[in-house]
C-alpha cells in the first residue's frame, strides 16, 4: 500500500528535485532542460526554492520525492531573480556545453527571451508561468500524478492566480490529452525556431475553483 503525501517543496528538497527532473530524459528526452546535465539542475533548483514567488508542490513516497509540479507566480521577477543568479548558473552548465556544445546557442536564445531581446514564445510575458510536471516512471502510483496536479491548481488559485497559462509541445500527446480533458483550454499553437511544434494551453482556475 503506497503512503504518498503531497507537500510544499523547501530548499533542502532542490537535490532530490533536480534528480527526478534528470531521469525524467529517459523516457522524454524532447527540450532544453532534457538535454542539462545534472549539476546544471542542481543549481538551477536551489535558485527557484530560494525564490519568494516560486511554487513547487512535490509528492512524497515514503520519504522519497517521487514527483513534483512547478510555477512561477510572476514570471518577471523570477527572470530577474535568474539574471542575478546567471554566472553561476552559467558555471553549472559548463559540464552541460562541454558534452553538448550546440545548448551554449540554446542558453543565449533563452537568455535573450528572459530579458525580452526574442520574441520566440518560450515563456508568458507576465503573470505567472507553469514550468514543469514531473513524476518518477519508476514509481508505480502514478495515477497519484493527477492528483498533484489538480492539487497544485487550487493551490495556485488560493494564492490569486486566475488564469493559468502552461504549454506542451505536440509530440506529448498522452500529456496534451489530459489537459484537454481536464479542461484546459488551447489558445494557439505554435513552431519553434527549433522546429517543435507547440500548443498554448490555459486554465480558467476562477471558473474551476470559485464557489458558484
Amino acid at each position: 500500500m503506497s503512503n504518498i503525501k503531497f507537500r510544499l517543496a523547501k530548499p533542502s528538497d532542490a537535490k532530490q528535485i533536480a534528480e527526478l527532473h534528470y531521469r525524467v530524459r529517459d523516457t522524454y528526452s524532447v527540450g532544453y532542460f532534457a538535454q542539462m546535465g545534472l549539476s546544471f539542475l542542481k543549481k538551477y533548483y536551489k535558485v527557484v526554492l530560494d525564490d519568494p514567488y516560486e511554487v513547487v508542490v512535490c509528492a512524497e513516497d515514503d520519504g522519497v520525492l517521487c514527483g513534483f509540479c512547478s510555477a512561477s507566480l510572476d514570471i518577471n521577477k523570477q527572470m530577474e531573480r535568474m539574471n542575478k543568479k546567471k554566472l553561476s548558473l552559467l558555471i553549472s552548465a559548463i559540464p552541460s556545453f562541454i558534452l553538448k556544445p550546440s545548448l551554449i546557442g540554446a542558453t543565449i536564445k533563452r537568455y535573450k527571451v528572459s530579458r525580452h531581446q526574442d520574441d520566440e514564445k518560450l515563456i508568458p510575458k507576465e503573470g505567472a508561468r507553469c514550468e514543469y510536471w514531473m513524476w518518477d516512471a519508476n514509481n508505480k502510483n502514478s495515477a497519484y500524478s493527477v492528483a498533484l496536479w489538480n492539487t497544485y491548481l487550487e493551490i495556485l488559485y488560493k494564492l490569486g492566480v486566475k488564469k493559468f497559462p502552461l504549454d506542451v509541445d505536440d509530440v506529448n500527446q498522452k500529456v496534451m490529452k489530459f489537459h484537454l480533458l481536464n479542461k484546459a483550454v488551447a489558445t494557439e499553437h505554435i513552431i519553434l525556431s527549433d522546429g517543435r511544434e507547440r500548443t498554448l494551453l490555459e486554465y480558467d482556475l476562477v471558473a474551476r475553483f470559485a464557489k458558484k
